[in-house]
């Protein structure tokens, strides 16, 4: 799986705009800058990325990914079409399309990601989508992150998170589930997360 980083500055000056700023020649300029930035950036980080997301979560991508990079939207980040806001710190970055790779891996393996909201469902009917599918996506990424980069690494991801009122507490529910969880999302969820 390959990602192609492109910056489509129509893309860009709608989200932009849309913010109420104003789009200019020298911010076309400056993205394009920062796609090269991105594009050396992802060598060197692609292969041991990817290798782990798909083994940690016992799927394979099955399809390469186009990205498009913006200097401004609301998010940070979607996954779909996978969209980066510019980040200057090329480590949260790196956290960042950890996070987002894993929702298209799910979107990927569509029949897996039905089964696990299905075993959620059972879980946790009154919880929302948002809880039921980060709940799996952030045991993947915090194993995904502290086998390539660390618990230290993690513990930065988590104090972001900590301030979002709609991730505080699903980290907490996967915190709970984190030490038993050693890869296989699904066979994970099959047999730990139900017999709770």
């Amino acid at each position: 799986m390959k990602i192609k980083f492109t910056y489509a500055f129509d893309y860009d000056r709608m989200l932009g705009i849309s913010l109420g700023n104003q789009f200019s020649d020298e911010q076309m300029l400056e993205m394009r800058g920062y796609l090269h930035d991105v594009e050396n950036f992802w060598k060197n980080e692609q292969k041991p990325i990817i290798e782990t997301i798909q083994k940690v979560a016992g799927m394979r991508f099955r399809n390469d990914i186009n990205c498009y990079l913006v200097k401004d939207m609301f998010y940070v980040a979607l996954s779909h079409p996978f969209t980066l806001k510019k980040e200057h710190d090329f480590e949260k970055l790196k956290a960042i399309m950890i996070h987002e790779l894993i929702h298209i891996l799910f979107v990927q393996n569509e029949k897996a990601a039905k089964e696990m909201i299905h075993i959620l469902n059972e879980k946790y009917p009154r919880r929302d989508i948002v809880f039921k599918s980060h709940l799996p996506l952030f045991l993947i990424e915090k194993k995904v992150i502290e086998t390539l980069y660390g618990k230290g690494f993690m513990k930065k991801v988590m104090e972001i998170d900590r301030y979002s009122d709609e991730f505080s507490h699903i980290w907490k529910e996967a915190n709970q589930y984190y030490p038993k969880f050693n890869g296989n999302i699904l066979k994970f969820l099959e047999k730990e997360v139900l017999k709770y």
